[in-house]
């Protein structure tokens, strides 16, 4: 489907207060009023909202993805898998119905992308335009919110809607604005100010219990855990499992251990090892004695670890606490990361109390 400029001119995208809000706060934490501008980092995000009957966009809510290094934004593959995780997410939502397709209102999708510009104004860039492409050729309806700070004032929201004349021309793709409306209007611009001036110094200094999380407690501290009292595995590439070693998904150690089968897909831990021998051997002792011999073995090799880990999963709590309360105004690096933080201190928690009640079943009191 191909539309003209004369379309959009009867267009109007209607963005709502929680798209405005997430967009300007994320964006705050990067370039704001008492930043140097050399400190300026430009922010990337995706909005979610739907077509109406008459075709206009409606933007419930904006999503921050990443914040780039300067003026710029680098789009990784992990990014592409979040976003796709998020679509996939709305899609699950959605309440599909026969014979309806997107642009029925309330059935919300991926409606554009947001990205700020602090200081140099509402355009597209030679990049912007080629990202727009992938966006609007996917859905001709699809926009792009730029939002500067330094164009915000009391009547004045700082931002613009953009949107490709005409997709055919590839990269020399002409850009128009689109008419919107805020949701609020003044109201909402003015009680920004408020919520910026309380919000964001708590979120910069959330982000660097993020950053001390990751630097400080997942890279030093739990690998170091897992290095000296290693539970978890460690799968091997692809390339490393032989074409007649390809093993089903099924997570089997998790049930049973099984050495063999685990070389061949993952490497194997030799703490983990040789606690699992301890108890291979304790259950085959006839005498209670000596069973417990064992099993006072296997609680003391694991009574050091488990202390780290009450440590490192409490220094984790602290913060991960901190970001439930601002989650919204997160991106999704740092959603992710502690969310997959959170993971691994949880199965390295299990596989250890697994090994205590296996240990305690060796010689039960």
């Amino acid at each position: 489907m191909t539309l003209s400029f004369g379309d959009f001119e009867r267009e109007k995208i209607y963005i709502s207060k929680d798209a405005y809000r997430r967009m300007v706060l994320y964006g705050s934490r990067y370039a704001n009023k008492y930043m140097n501008e050399k400190e300026y980092r430009e922010v990337y995000g995706i909005l979610i909202g739907y077509l109406d009957e008459n075709d206009n966009t409606h933007v419930r809510t904006a999503i921050p993805i990443l914040a780039g290094s300067g003026a710029g934004v680098k789009y990784e593959s992990k990014h592409y898998a979040e976003t796709a995780k998020i679509d996939e997410k709305i899609f699950e939502k959605r309440e599909l119905k026969s014979g309806k397709d997107y642009k029925e209102a309330g059935n919300e999708f991926l409606v554009g992308w947001w990205h700020t510009h602090p200081g140099f104004g509402f355009f597209f860039s030679e990049t912007d335009v080629l990202t727009h492409l992938g966006w609007q050729q996917a859905n001709p309806f699809a926009i792009g919110i730029i939002y500067d700070f330094t164009h915000r004032s009391e009547i004045d929201p700082g931002i613009e809607v953009l949107r490709l004349a005409d997709v055919s021309k590839y990269k020399m793709s002409q850009y128009v604005s689109l008419d919107f409306a805020l949701e609020g209007d003044f109201e909402t611009i003015e009680g920004i100010e408020d919520t910026f001036e309380q919000l964001v110094p708590k979120l910069e200094d959330l982000s660097l219990e993020i950053r001390q999380l990751d630097k400080q407690v997942k890279r030093k501290d739990f690998a170091q855990l897992q290095r000296n009292h290693g539970l978890l595995m460690v799968k091997k590439r692809k390339s490393e499992i032989a074409e007649e070693d390809k093993l089903n998904d099924e997570e089997k150690y998790l049930y049973e251990w099984n050495e063999e089968w685990i070389k061949k897909k993952y490497r194997l831990p030799k703490y983990r090892a040789k606690i699992e021998k301890l108890i291979k051997k304790g259950k085959s002792r006839s005498k209670d004695k000596k069973r417990k011999v064992y099993r006072a073995k296997i609680e003391k090799m694991l009574s050091k670890p488990k202390k780290k880990i009450i440590k490192i999963k409490e220094k984790y709590y602290a913060v991960n606490q901190r970001a439930k309360i601002y989650e919204e105004y997160l991106d999704v690096d740092e959603l992710t990361f502690l969310e997959h933080f959170e993971k691994r201190i949880s199965d390295y928690i299990d596989i250890m109390n697994d090994l205590i009640m296996r240990a305690y079943k060796i010689a039960p009191d």
